[in-house]
């Protein structure tokens, strides 16, 4: 085996070891909507603040919501150092 075809096989191993206990969420209301999930180049705090309601309120109304690890009404390390 050449070392670029050992080097792709490594890829697609630590994608299958990433993805495998990734729920599939085909109706999840975030789909296309990173940018709510995802901080802005250089926004001001009042815009973090504003885009973190729309994602929150967007989640609420998930019908995945129940399943996703990534749902907003769970703290995270980010969440609670800028609540303080």
């Amino acid at each position: 085996m050449t070392p670029r075809k050992r080097e792709q096989l490594d890829w697609v191993s630590l994608l299958e070891s990433i993805l495998a206990d990734t729920p599939s969420l085909p109706e999840a209301a975030c789909i296309g909507r990173h940018d709510l999930f995802d901080e802005g180049q250089g926004e001001s705090k009042d815009e973090a603040r504003h885009r973190q309601a729309v994602a929150e309120k967007l989640c609420a109304g998930c019908p995945e919501a129940w399943r996703c690890p990534e749902r907003t009404d769970q703290p995270t390390a980010m969440t609670e150092a800028q609540a303080s």
